[in-house]
């Protein structure tokens, strides 16, 4: 299947860009940036990329295009292009995650002071024309924040305007020629025109044409629409054939029409035999299946909310509630009439019964825990000019009064802002607080798990205590699958390793715990050489009459991962204990609680409720979701239950999870790690939500959850 071929409405607009996206004739260095703004889709995100790539091919081949998008909508555009016939590498056209991105850049820019330079930092050897095309359709992020942040330390590696003199020089001076364009179905967000406006005086805005004609109808409720729909239908042709799509399950089907059900309907798509109106009920999670043809028309029925869980405030628990459906929500129903082959099409926009009390979309709070982190992530990443943080967050309160409020609230309630306005970005900036430096330092190293981050970057009250959170992020970065499947240890020698390190006296108390001793093990078996028996070495032969042993890569990987973390605390000026560990060491009570408290609120939203039964079976069920949990036999089997158990007055105990995850909708929630947390500290905890609120925990609104939660 060769690529989708463009419409040829679309040849203005990729001229367009070709002229804009020429090289300084005069050769000297260049930045500019641009806007596409049109109807979102995957079908956008995999054409308009290959689009431009293919017009700038043939006028300036010398130019490399990367194409960037978040991890959400990345899946099904890698998945259309493994059905091309050609290897998109051929094309020329690089596509990345985001967090991909953010790794080439970093390793290709260089912040000027050397202490701030992260191990594995390069100067520029990337071409000296690029074009990077970054597909932002998500909200806002900290993800977003640290690729835009990435990508233009990269592109204004050179100074010499007022934009670019705005931020420290963070890469050598060079020649080159650059390119950012963003891709998006909604305008850009207030604070990051701001914040690119501080780079370049002027942002080209382009719009995608476009390529049907699509008639817009708001109605009062689903039957209105329906009735709308009928009486749209008799006044076009008679006997042309009909497809609706509706979000609505309650929806009565018209008399006369054909209901399709799932099972037959690749059937009735591509088969119409005569059936000339159908309609179809489908969830707005339904992947899209490709072009759709065999119908004249296409009508489109959608509701106006969505129905999903939240945390109430006042109760402090998971309720359902519904809220109203934002612009880019509303766009992602409405790109359903991309995927037919027709004309015309119509899109029917009612008021759900639900909407009288729903909780309305708030642009300003909706998107400002993503705000908050945009902004805060810039600060360290790398050495940003503070000035350039205050013009571009004064820009936001101008235009979004209220955003900015927002933002502030959400820094103070992350405890980034403890001081009084105009010097708070000004301090934070030059890094006031190291557990702020810190934050975001650890962001990339642990795979933009901010829950993570906020366990490393919440304060340690000795240095022993910074030791084991680094060994801990290394060990969940790592994960326990990669663990067990890199070593290969039995029970028996996972135990064995328990007894090393500062958490030696606890480690069949948490998964956690016995994943710090394979850590500290990792580290030992590289050092040292005495008891690699106990993990598989990947060879062992004789060189020169001496024994030669090459230790699984994945103990340096873990190795090389543990010091990156603890290099991290350094740069950040955290005092950071030797990475090494004390025979019969161990970390005393005080410091074991301040494990727990930062373990407790960092995954206060991944709490799982145990109960040992009589047969001595674990019970698990999800706090927030009540959803029945299941924990692994290999991570059941690691921990003393009886211990635990006995350990509780009422049989009933209290642990966190990390990340959980399900094979299928009807399969239970699967989780590899659990660690219990003390009841006097659950208790400190309870008392700590009640007098502030859950929102606070989490740090972040709701629809910024963690991947882990269920």
């Amino acid at each position: 299947m060769a690529p989708q071929q463009i419409s040829p409405l679309w040849q203005p607009l990729l001229d367009d860009i070709v002229e804009w996206a020429k090289p300084n004739p005069i050769d000297t260095p260049d930045f500019k940036l641009g806007s596409i703004q049109g109807r979102a889709g995957d079908d956008i995100s995999i054409s308009i990329p290959f689009a431009i790539w293919a017009a700038l091919s043939r006028s300036n081949p010398d130019m490399l295009v990367i194409h960037s998008l978040p991890q959400l909508i990345a899946k099904p555009v890698f998945d259309k292009r493994e059905q091309w016939d050609t290897n998109p590498s051929k094309f020329g056209l690089s596509t990345f995650e985001f967090s991909a991105l953010l790794q080439v850049l970093k390793q290709n820019t260089a912040p000027p002071e050397e202490s701030l330079q992260p191990a594995g930092w390069q100067n520029y050897v990337l071409p000296t024309q690029v074009l990077i095309i970054l597909d932002i359709d998500n909200d806002v992020s900290v993800e977003l924040a640290l690729v835009v942040a990435a990508a233009l330390t990269w592109c204004c590696g050179t100074t010499g305007d007022a934009g670019r003199a705005a931020v420290s020089q963070a890469a050598p001076a060079r020649q080159a020629s650059t390119r950012l364009l963003t891709l998006s179905s909604q305008p850009l967000h207030p604070l990051l025109r701001s914040f690119l406006k501080v780079f370049a005086e002027d942002i080209r805005h382009f719009t995608l044409p476009p390529l049907r004609v699509v008639r817009y109808n708001n109605v009062d409720s689903s039957k209105s629409a329906m009735t709308a729909l009928i009486e749209t239908v008799q006044r076009l042709p008679t006997g042309a054939s009909h497809t609706v799509i509706c979000f609505n399950p309650d929806v009565d089907v018209p008399e006369g029409w054909e209901e399709i059900e799932e099972e037959y309907l690749y059937y009735w798509l591509w088969h119409a035999d005569g059936h000339h109106r159908r309609i179809l009920f489908l969830s707005q999670e339904q992947p899209k299946f490709g072009r759709l043809t065999g119908s004249d028309y296409m009508h489109l029925v959608i509701g106006n909310t969505r129905r999903r869980a939240i945390f109430d405030r006042r109760t402090t628990q998971a309720v359902q509630a519904d809220l109203l459906l934002s612009n880019s929500e509303l766009a992602r129903q409405r790109e359903w009439v991309d995927f037919f082959d027709i004309d015309e099409s119509s899109i029917y926009v009612y008021q759900d019964e639900p909407a009288r009390t729903a909780i309305p979309y708030q642009p300003a709070n909706a998107a400002s825990s993503g705000m908050a982190a945009f902004f805060v992530g810039l600060v360290d990443f790398p050495h940003w000019h503070p000035g350039a943080l205050l013009w571009a967050f004064d820009a936001v309160g101008q235009t979004d009064p209220d955003a900015r409020i927002e933002v502030e609230r959400q820094l103070h309630q992350r405890q980034l802002l403890t001081f009084n306005w105009p010097l708070r970005l000004v301090r934070l900036a030059q890094g006031l607080g190291a557990a702020t430096r810190l934050l975001h330092c650890l962001l990339p190293p642990v795979d933009y798990n901010e829950r993570l981050a906020h366990f490393m970057a919440s304060p340690s009250m000795t240095d022993r205590v910074t030791l084991v959170k680094a060994q801990v992020a290394a060990a969940l970065t790592f994960s326990l699958d990669k663990l067990v499947d890199d070593f290969e240890p039995t029970l028996g020698q996972v135990m064995a390793a328990g007894s090393r390190g500062l958490t030696s006296h606890i480690c069949q108390l948490g998964t956690i715990w016995m994943l710090v001793a394979l850590v500290v093990k990792a580290l030992h078996i590289v050092d040292t050489t005495d008891d690699f028996v106990d993990m598989r070495p990947s060879s062992v032969t004789l060189v020169d009459g001496s024994l030669d042993i090459m230790v699984n890569p994945g103990a340096h990987q873990v190795r090389q991962l543990t010091l990156s973390l603890g290099d991290t605390y350094v740069r950040c000026n955290v005092p950071m204990a030797p990475m090494s560990w004390v025979e019969g060491d161990a970390i005393d009570q005080d410091e074991l609680d301040n494990l727990y408290r930062d373990l407790l609120m960092a995954f206060g939203h991944q709490i799982a409720i145990c109960r040992l039964t009589e047969n001595g079976i674990v019970q698990m069920i999800d706090l927030a979701s009540r959803q029945p949990l299941h924990l692994t036999t290999f991570a059941w089997s690691m921990i003393d239950w009886h211990y635990i158990s006995a350990s509780s007055d009422n049989g009933v105990f209290i642990g966190v999870y990390t990340s959980a995850h399900r094979e299928s909708a009807s399969s239970l929630f699967c989780i590899e790690d659990w660690t219990w947390i003390p009841g006097r500290i659950v208790e400190e905890w309870i008392a700590w939500i009640r007098i502030r609120s859950l929102r606070e925990l989490r740090g972040v609104y709701p629809v910024h959850a963690n991947e882990g939660e269920i």
